[in-house]
């Protein structure tokens, strides 16, 4: 059975949410450049998904900002379909307030600049 995606407040993906090192933020400000080009790499040239920050690891839900933004782009996110794991009404759906791309994302929220290193770069 599909898990229906999940968009939290403080989302990573929303423009409105804290950013590294806020209040609220959902990513510490500690991460890394190299760390970070590691995420981008996992969750999209890998095989995963990334999962709301506010979900565990026992009840993973996969993040509605991600699904929205990165959607098919995403080798996991094509199988997490493909398997029916996803629902792939989640996928590429439009939601008002989220950063365009990857890069911007993690530029902008977690103030690391990923470069052409990663996809969707702008």
């Amino acid at each position: 059975m599909a898990i229906k995606a999940v968009l939290c407040k403080n989302c990573p993906w929303r423009r409105n949410a804290p950013k590294a090192g806020e209040v609220g933020g959902s990513v510490p400000v500690s991460q890394s450049r190299e760390h970070m080009l590691q995420v981008a790499h996992n969750i999209t040239e890998g095989l995963r998904v990334m999962q709301c920050h506010k979900s565990s690891d026992r009840m993973p839900k996969p993040c509605a900002g991600f699904l929205s933004v990165v959607g098919y782009d995403s080798i996991g996110v094509r199988l997490g379909v493909a398997m029916g794991q996803l629902d792939p009404a989640d996928v590429g759906k439009p939601i008002e307030g989220l950063y365009s791309s990857l890069p911007e994302m993690v530029r902008e929220a977690d103030h690391i600049d990923l470069g052409a290193s990663c996809l969707g770069s702008d």
